[in-house]
């Protein structure tokens, strides 16, 4: 009889060992995927305020200096913020935009760093359309497009007026993080 209970005993011993890997496995699975879970959700929260407060500075101010459209030497040096508002907020000066557009291909950075949109690997487009009567037309698209590696897209998307003839101009933005090899860490 003392043989077969220190053949249960063993048998137990196994079973709960193997009980207490298995709980350990299954809580450093849940560990992982609530850190995991928190990171995305402030990298979003994070690219999420960036849009908001880039959107906000470019609607609501006419930026610093107010004629930095005019300066024929563009960078973080004689411009130290921009802004679309014409005279007020929410007002747009289309020759903002427009000058905006035209340097794009050279200045992307500044935009970046003006914008307030430093973060590692993050990147912005912006899309500025002029309602048309029945739809909105492009009047300039600036920054990089979204690809392959973009995380977390957030896009946010305001309503300015045009001073002369009242018409409605939307500024949509984009920002994102742009991941490099699995993931973006």
């Amino acid at each position: 009889m003392s043989r077969s209970k220190a053949q249960i005993f063993s048998i137990d011993f196994v079973i709960a060992l193997m009980l207490f890997v298995v709980i350990l496995i299954v809580s450093e699975w849940a560990w992982t995927t609530s850190v995991e879970k928190i990171y995305f959700t402030e990298g979003r929260n994070d690219l999420e305020i960036l849009a908001r407060n880039a959107a906000s500075i470019l609607i609501q101010t006419t930026g610093n200096p107010p004629n930095w459209h005019n300066l024929s030497d563009f960078n973080t040096t004689n411009v130290s913020s921009l802004g679309f508002a014409k005279n007020r907020p929410w007002f747009i000066d289309e020759n903002k935009v427009i000058r905006l557009n035209n340097l794009n291909n050279t200045n992307y950075s500044v935009y970046k760093t003006l914008l307030g949109i430093r973060g590692p690997g993050y990147e912005f487009h912006m899309n500025v359309s002029k309602f048309n009567r029945t739809h909105f037309e492009d009047l300039a698209l600036i920054g990089e497009t979204p690809n392959a590696s973009a995380e977390s897209v957030v896009k946010i998307s305001r309503i300015m007026l045009s001073g002369d003839d009242k018409n409605w101009t939307k500024i949509t933005l984009k920002v994102w993080k742009t991941c490099v090899g699995a993931s973006c860490y």
